[in-house]
């Protein structure tokens, strides 16, 4: 009798449930994800919707001398009628970026509808050649303008060796404030040859190695047997190990140098 009860509260502990109650869970599961992603999806769209947060405000900051404002209009026009969060403004700042006189742009977007531009503008410091220009860094940067700068020096050389030809100049024009000298123009050559231009327009020749013992050579001879004709001097060759040679202006008629 024992066994016999035993096995039939077995039986009454096994059943199904209904087909509707079994599968109820599941259904619910799937209503709750359809419904965040159309939750979801619905958020995207708003987002992607340029209308739904506009720009209303766009600060440029930065010291402009050389750029004009019209420029920065003109290239962040197609970008001002985005939205907050459409707006990309990795493109926008390539952009500004490629503008000859922008050193470097950062644009940032301030909730909920204003975009922040800070420019740097290029500060030249030499030509480099006939037209186009040296910044702080050695970059060469052209702008589409004429623009005349008689003050800075004159820098050129082969392709790629712009930073190296900046850098000599740096030195050198150091190194001439003792006898009260500056560099007018600085060139290397294909060769790698370097000449030099003093702002009393001496032209020296320096070659290929040792330029700055060089120029050293030059300075400490200068103000002993050079500075008290240097108007009379048209160039000095230092491309000599142990001295120079100095060619004089050719004179005219009435004794005097031209």
């Amino acid at each position: 009798m024992t066994m016999a009860r035993s096995a039939a509260a077995q039986k009454q502990t096994h059943f199904s449930l209904p087909y509707k109650e079994k599968w109820m869970p599941v259904l619910t599961r799937l209503l709750l994800i359809a419904v965040l992603v159309f939750v979801v999806w619905s958020i995207w769209q708003w987002v992607q919707d340029p209308a739904s947060l506009p720009l209303k405000n766009i600060n440029v900051e930065g010291d402009l001398a050389r750029l004009q404002k019209s420029d920065l209009q003109q290239v962040m026009q197609p970008y001002t009628h985005r939205g907050f969060f459409t707006l990309d403004v990795n493109s926008l700042q390539e952009k500004l970026e490629q503008l000859p006189w922008v050193e470097r742009a950062t644009v940032r977007r301030i909730w909920r509808d204003t975009l922040n531009v800070h420019v740097t503008e290029q500060r030249a410091v030499a030509y480099w050649g006939a037209d186009a220009f040296l910044n702080q860094s050695g970059d060469v940067f052209t702008p589409i303008e004429k623009v005349e700068a008689q003050s800075l020096p004159v820098l050129h050389g082969p392709d790629g060796h712009e930073a190296q030809v900046l850098q000599l100049y740096k030195t050198m024009n150091l190194m001439l404030e003792s006898i009260g000298q500056a560099v007018q123009a600085l060139d290397m050559d294909a060769r790698r040859a370097w000449h030099l231009q003093l702002t009393n327009s001496i032209s020296i020749e320096l070659g290929r190695i040792n330029m700055r013992a060089r120029l050293q050579r030059f300075i400490q001879a200068y103000p002993v047997v050079l500075a008290y004709a240097a108007e009379r001097i048209e160039s000095i060759d230092l491309r000599y190990s142990n001295g120079f040679s100095v060619r004089w202006k050719l004179e005219n008629s009435h004794g005097q140098a031209s």
